[in-house]
């Protein structure tokens, strides 16, 4: 596989600072920090579980950000409450 000669360089240099082993070694990329920490989840799972619940997503932004001065956006919201936690919103038939 032919590979551009920035990249071979870098190689190199990486090879006579930290050897092979070097070279080899797997990092992990750092992790962002969780902006709904677990003090909070307990809450908001409790808050879901009762009969009133949230009758939508924007709502439970407000809540957080009233109750625990959390501003978190829309969509972060919908993929822990949907997927995350597997929770649905208690919503009335019409």
């Amino acid at each position: 596989m032919p590979r551009d000669t920035s990249t071979v360089t870098r190689w190199l240099q990486k090879y006579r600072t930290v050897s092979l082993s070097g070279l080899l070694e797997i990092k992990k990329a750092a992790r962002a920090k969780r902006k709904i920490n677990d003090d909070v989840n307990p809450a908001l799972i409790q808050e879901l579980k009762t009969g009133k619940g949230f009758s939508s997503y924007g709502g439970i932004v407000e809540s957080l950000k009233k109750e625990h001065g959390l501003d978190i956006e829309y969509g972060t919201v919908y993929e822990l409450v949907g997927y995350g936690l597997g929770a649905k919103l208690k919503v009335p038939c019409p």
